[in-house]
């Protein structure tokens, strides 16, 4: 009996101490830099466009080898001679 009482005004003591703790804490205050630093954003742009045209690229020629791979061999080989 001793033990469940314990047991409840623990409970319930950790229950108060959640509701009072603050949701928001300022540990610091923020500092603006003396010099902003460049995030790149240029040189990512013009990286992704250049990694995109060439994975498009690929995939054109994917999609031409597929094409012709799944073409009947007669098709083939008068495609072959019109080139």
């Amino acid at each position: 009996m001793l033990f469940e009482l314990l047991t409840r005004e623990y409970e319930i003591a950790m229950i108060e101490e959640a509701k009072s703790m603050p949701t928001i804490q300022i540990l610091d205050r923020a500092i603006v830099p003396e010099v902003r630093l460049p995030r790149g954003t240029v040189k990512k742009t013009l990286l992704a466009g250049v990694v995109s045209f060439m994975l498009a690229v690929f995939a054109a020629f994917a999609c031409e080898y597929f094409a012709r791979a799944n073409a009947s061999p007669s098709e083939g080989v008068i495609n072959s001679k019109r080139a």
